[in-house]
């Protein structure tokens, strides 16, 4: 289900951003943090009430934080833009 929030169709992204968040995959949670800037703003939305409802998502932003991954420090950054 993960691949399927890089499918061309808006309204395939917005739906399986939801599906994530209600499942709680802790896997989805750097896939949805990318989908943050997503060109459609209603998959922005999708996936950031997705992460709000992810339980391992402050474990793993707390690891992100510590991470020298270059692409996960890009994410920590986008996150920072929407909630600070």
């Amino acid at each position: 289900m993960i691949k399927r929030l890089r499918d061309e169709d808006p309204f395939v992204r917005q739906a399986v951003c939801r599906a994530l968040g209600e499942i709680g995959d802790p896997r989805a949670v750097e896939p949805l943090i990318e989908r943050l800037r997503d060109e459609d703003e209603d998959v922005r939305e999708a996936a950031l009430e997705a992460l709000k409802t992810s339980a391992k998502f402050k474990s793993l932003w707390e690891e992100m934080l510590c991470s020298r991954d270059l692409r996960r420090n890009r994410n920590i950054l986008v996150v920072n833009e929407i909630f600070i």
